[in-house]
């Protein structure tokens, strides 16, 4: 029988191992293919923002051509200087002007030419521009410092001026109309991503971040972060036009980019996220472990595992049970199949066989047994009986919290062991909120029972004065607070501890004590129902003498007893109010 029971249970747990394993390859293949999506998603806004960029090259081409800078698409923002140049021997060797775009106001008055920027552009005009670019495609692109020193650089747009001989040559290259451009202005799709999870940037083949979602980024240059440095490199190689990799962020995420080259030009757009955690890694599983639609699957899978185990467990106590009948009408069909014995005449018939004795006799002895048991179990329960009878009465554990309390030397104690009891007395879970006068705000200050609080820092509400006023009225009256529909605390409970229908006192001193009443917490039944109605003559006691004691306490005075106990009147104080 064990091994049927062993067997069924083995069988049982194969099954679930495979399925288990089948659903890890299933759970992996759609990671896969995940990632695969997602980087096709990555490329394709790279792809878009590189439209972008031609866009803006081709406004650009127009505001180099265009002869009047106030008109038409001269007045884009990002186009911030205008100039055209003279060339010599097929390198740039002057400025005929230089002057910053015109204001598309036609009073704005001149602005000065920037003699530093005019040097600087030159230089990167003389390190990038190619006079084979000019004359096949007609525009050359680069960079340059748009400030002395600094990291951050602009883009700068040449065109140049074609002049056809009258043989029908093109005559040699002597003008090129320049634009500069602002990459931070031009590109703005590049600010769309900041509202996401997801950032985005250009990227000079040099290295040098010209725009970024995050603005501190801009100037970056990547060939100093060692993972992106060999990426950046091998992008602009040949007819490389893109590259999507994985990589360490400086910040230390594990983040996935996607790079798409804006054709052959010296430029590339490049799209980032975090990248998802590998299955059954230590990142996946805090990941499962915060996502509710995760736990939900889990713990549907740990009800169907206790479903097979029962019903492993079923089967096999049933096919025990049945092999065991089989087996024993087994044994009975083949007793009642074999002949009698034959007995040997006696050879006095009055005298038993000694067989037959020893059978009666132990039958007897059994008999006696049962009988001398029964009688021990009787004596037994008429001494349980009469101890019963002898226990004394419960001990009356209010008047001793009365007694204790004001031997406490600190508010701590005095708390505690006021929720202790509390909670004994309505068999729930209790919270006490130190009510702080001076700014009207009620912080938890002590929990009993089983309870789990996220974070006890926001367990705080705000009283307003009006109702502060009302609580120690009632008070005066004899009469003790509800605050069960105050709105701040009701918002409290159902936000922070998804309880919804609970029981709130407020604890007030004795005018015996302090004056006259004076609000010092509020004590909170989590689990309101017929034990917390039951006892609340007792909780009347126990807060009415509370009160007293933590308002002397807290204000340093000798603790009195209280006169007239209190009773519980609750009164919805703001019934309604949320």
């Amino acid at each position: 029988m064990k091994f049927v029971r062993v067997a069924i249970f083995l069988a049982g747990m194969t099954g679930l191992v495979i399925g288990g394993l089948t659903g890890v390859s299933s759970l992996k293949n759609d990671q896969e293919q995940a990632e695969i999506r997602g980087h096709e998603n990555l490329k394709s806004q790279a792809a878009l923002l590189v439209d972008q960029f031609f866009g803006v090259i081709e406004h650009g081409k127009l505001v180099s051509q265009s002869s009047n800078s106030n008109a038409g698409p001269t007045a884009l923002p990002y186009v911030t200087h205008r100039a055209v140049l003279k060339l010599k021997q097929g390198s740039p060797e002057e400025f005929e002007s230089f002057a910053p775009l015109a204001s598309t106001d036609a009073g704005a008055p001149a602005q000065t030419p920037d003699l530093a920027l005019e040097q600087r552009v030159l230089q990167a005009l003389k390190n990038q521009m190619s006079m084979g670019d000019l004359s096949l495609t007609r525009q050359a692109l680069g960079t340059y410092e748009i400030s002395e020193g600094g990291s951050k650089e602009g883009i700068f747009l040449a065109t140049p001026e074609i002049t056809i001989q009258t043989n029908g040559m093109e005559a040699p290259i002597e003008k090129v109309n320049l634009v500069l451009i602002d990459p931070v202005r031009a590109f703005t799709g590049i600010q769309k991503f900041a509202q996401g999870e997801q950032t985005a940037y250009v990227v000079h083949k040099n290295g040098r971040v010209l725009n970024h979602t995050v603005s501190n980024f801009v100037g970056a240059d990547l060939r100093k972060t060692d993972a992106l440095k060999e990426i950046v490199e091998n992008l602009f190689l040949g007819a490389q036009t893109g590259a999507v990799e994985s990589y360490t962020h400086p910040e230390g995420n594990r983040n996935r980019v996607a790079f798409v080259r804006a054709g052959v030009l010296p430029f590339a757009f490049a799209v980032e996220e975090k990248t998802p955690a590998a299955v059954f890694t230590a990142p996946w599983i805090e990941e499962q472990a915060g996502s509710g639609a995760a736990r939900k699957s889990l713990g549907f899978a740990l009800v169907l595992i206790a479903i097979a185990l029962i019903s492993f467990s079923v089967v096999s106590a049933w096919a025990s049970r049945e092999v065991e009948k089989q087996i024993s009408h087994a044994r009975e069909t083949r007793r009642e199949s074999r002949p009698l014995p034959v007995v040997a005449p006696s050879l006095n018939a009055n005298k038993i066989a000694p067989s037959v004795m020893s059978q009666k006799a132990r039958a007897e002895q059994a008999t006696e047994t049962f009988v001398e048991n029964r009688k021990n179990l009787e004596n037994e329960k008429a001494l349980a009986v009469e101890g019963a009878l002898n226990i004394l009465p419960e001990r009356d554990s209010v008047s001793e919290f009365i007694s204790r309390i004001p031997s406490f030397p600190t508010l701590e104690g005095i708390e505690k062991e006021l929720v202790t009891l509390c909670g004994e007395l309505t068999e729930s879970p209790v919270l006490y909120f130190r009510y702080q006068r001076r700014n009207q705000n009620l912080s938890l200050a002590a929990v009993a029972g089983e309870v789990r609080i996220p974070n006890h820092s926001q367990m705080q509400a705000y009283v307003r004065k009006d109702i502060e006023l009302q609580v120690e009225q009632l008070s005066e009256s004899g009469r003790i607070a509800s605050l069960n529909n105050y709105g701040p605390m009701s918002k409290l409970m159902l936000g922070q501890l998804n309880v919804a229908h609970f029981e709130a006192w407020g604890v007030t001193s004795s005018p015996d004590v302090s004056g006259q009443s004076k609000m010092t917490g509020v004590l909170v039944v989590l689990q309101a129902g017929m034990k917390s109605a039951q006892v609340r003559p007792s909780l009347a006691r126990v807060l009415a003498e509370a009160g007293n004691v933590l308002y002397a306490r807290s204000n340093k005075l000798e603790s009195r007893a209280t006169r007239n106990t209190r009773s519980v009147i609750g009164m919805d104080l703001e019934s309604g109010l949320s």
